[in-house]
Formats: C-alpha cells, sequence, structure tokens
C-alpha cells in the first residue's frame, strides 16, 4: 500500500510539473499565472433606463436639462423608462429650428458612447435631428457630434464637426454621412482628445477615423443628448440608452510573462476568439471602441505555441482604459 501511495504521489507530481516542449526545443514548467485588474476606465455611465417623470429628472445631480425650445415657445417634453431617456421637440412654426437637450458635466475622457434613436424614418417637411454631442466646455461652441438626420427623403447618420464662439456655431463640416434607408437605431462611438484626433464607430463599425484635424475641443468636454428640428407637423421624440464614457478606447494588459507572445479576449461562452494583441515591451493594447460596454470576456497572455501563459480567473467585465497586470 505505501508504494502505491508513493508511485500514485510521483504520478501527480510529474503531472503538476509536466513538462512542456515547444517547436524551438524551449523547456517551460508550472501553471498559468493569474492576470489581475489595476484600475477601471469608466468615467460615468447611465444606463438611463430608469421609470423616471420630467419632475424626476430635473432633480438628477448629473444631467441638466434645457434647449432654446422654452423661450421660443416651441412644444418640448422629456421622460424615461425602460426603452431610455425619451426627449421630444416640436418646430414652433416651419423652418425655424428649436431643440431641447440633457447635458452633463464638465468631465475629461477619451470615449463616449450612447444608444441612438430617431422616431421615425421619413417627415413630410423639415428636418428632425437626434444626436450625441461632444463639446468643449471652454466657452465656445465647438462640438462634434454623431446625430441622425431624417427628412422627407429618409434618415441618414453623419458625423459633423462645427466650430464657433461664445454664442454658437458659426461653421459646419461634415466628416461622414451614410446614405438613406438607414436604421433608425445606432450605438454611436465618439473617440477624441478634442485636438486632432478623432474616430466614430456605429456599431462595431468603424466608420470615421483622422489623426490630422484641428479640432479646438479642449478637455473638459460636455456631453449633449439632444433632439433639434424644424419640423413643426407634430412633436417628435429622440430616445438615448446605455450612455457611458470612459477614459481610453485600448484595454492594456502590463507586465506580461516573458514567454507570452500576445494576448487574447476569449467568449466564455463558447471558446472564440472576440479580438488579439500583440506583447511589445512586456505590455499589450487591444483596442475597444468597436465593442459595447460593459463587455464580458476571458483575458488570456498566451505563448507562441499557442500555451495560456496567464489568464484572468474567469470572465470579467471590460470597458475602453481598462488596465490589468499579468
Amino acid at each position: 500500500m505505501a508504494n502505491t501511495k508513493r508511485i500514485m504521489l510521483l504520478i501527480g507530481t510529474i503531472a503538476l510539473f509536466a513538462s512542456v516542449y515547444t517547436s524551438t526545443g524551449t523547456v517551460s514548467f508550472g501553471a498559468a499565472g493569474t492576470i489581475t485588474k489595476v484600475t477601471s476606465g469608466l468615467v460615468a455611465s447611465d444606463p438611463l433606463n430608469q421609470q423616471l417623470t420630467m419632475q424626476q429628472l430635473q432633480s438628477n445631480s448629473y444631467w441638466t436639462f434645457s434647449g432654446d425650445a422654452p423661450a421660443e415657445g416651441a412644444p418640448y417634453n422629456f421622460y424615461e423608462n425602460s426603452a431610455g431617456l425619451h426627449i421630444g421637440v416640436q418646430a414652433a412654426s416651419p423652418g425655424t429650428y428649436a431643440g431641447f437637450f440633457a447635458v452633463s458635466p464638465n468631465t475629461n475622457f477619451v470615449l463616449a458612447h450612447v444608444l441612438v434613436t430617431a422616431p421615425v424614418s421619413t417627415i413630410p417637411q423639415g428636418t428632425f435631428e437626434a444626436g450625441i454631442y461632444v463639446q468643449t466646455a471652454d466657452g465656445n461652441v465647438n462640438y462634434v457630434t454623431c446625430t441622425s438626420a431624417t427628412t422627407s427623403a429618409g434618415t441618414i447618420w453623419e458625423l459633423v464637426w462645427a466650430t464657433g464662439n461664445s454664442n454658437g456655431a458659426t461653421s459646419f463640416t461634415t466628416l461622414w454621412s451614410s446614405g438613406t434607408g438607414q436604421p433608425l437605431t445606432e450605438n454611436c462611438t465618439i473617440i477624441t482628445n478634442g485636438n486632432n484626433y478623432l474616430k466614430l464607430y456605429l456599431g462595431s463599425h468603424l466608420v470615421y477615423s483622422s489623426s490630422r484635424l484641428s479640432l479646438k475641443m479642449p478637455a473638459p468636454f460636455q456631453i449633449y443628448l439632444e433632439p433639434e428640428t424644424s419640423y413643426s407637423g407634430q412633436e417628435l421624440y429622440a430616445s438615448f440608452l446605455n450612455y457611458y464614457l470612459t477614459s481610453g478606447e485600448y484595454l492594456t494588459i502590463n507586465g506580461l510573462p516573458s514567454r507570452a507572445t500576445h494576448v487574447e479576449l476569449i467568449n466564455p461562452t463558447n471558446g472564440q476568439v472576440l479580438a488579439r494583441a500583440p506583447k511589445s515591451g512586456g505590455s499589450a493594447r487591444i483596442e475597444m471602441g468597436g465593442f459595447t460596454f460593459p463587455f464580458t470576456a476571458k483575458i488570456e497572455a498566451l505563448s507562441s505555441t499557442g500555451a495560456v501563459i496567464a489568464s484572468t480567473p474567469g470572465a470579467v467585465s471590460l470597458y475602453g482604459g481598462d488596465v490589468y497586470s499579468g
């Protein structure tokens, strides 16, 4: 019996410290290490799916509600339920624009996201726009917006850059525009440093990217969730869901083991590789702008032969700007 126990113990020891021979003939030992979270990239968030009246929203400590519709005598309304934050507005007269918005506090961030829904695919006359605006808080009306634009011809999505002064925007540049016949709901993700760098994702698709702009939008920024319209036929509502800001667009994994060559994000359900990035100088950075946060995945650091060198213990909720360590 004693000899049997020694044999079983020896087998277990061999299994635990088994040699792994790679194609280059090197040998490694031991179990995979652990990748742990160091800092979160989440700056601010609001699911925008509570049951809240206009009066309750006005007492909100984060959002401020305003616009030119009240001064123009234009109809407006806003409320929140499980389908989103709904902001409605109607032009006081044909061709005269009226808008109403929710505006965030001044905040430093790199990535801004919200799910935007336009109300209808066409309107008889005028324009109805619904979008998320990233605007400098320095007093000038300089911003970029991911917005829908609905007319009698249909609904398109646009990335517009505007500059102006303290009284309003005076110059408008359409950086990207879709064709008509687009979905009425889009995940808008704007990534910018306010200076030269700007990206726009619609859902998981990168539709615009430039690092050669002169945006004139120094941080901190404000976020505006706003419908604006010149259509006087009826009050139409834009809807907004899953708002968040993050400190960056990348997931960073530092302190990777020497044998690791790259990092992958793994679907915890089916093992599918969702994203990957090579190791460089002991770290790896995975671009996250095309994902909707929180994004759930397992982080694995692997060798050139595909052996898992280190990983998170299980699936984790990820945001752009998160930093992990191996």
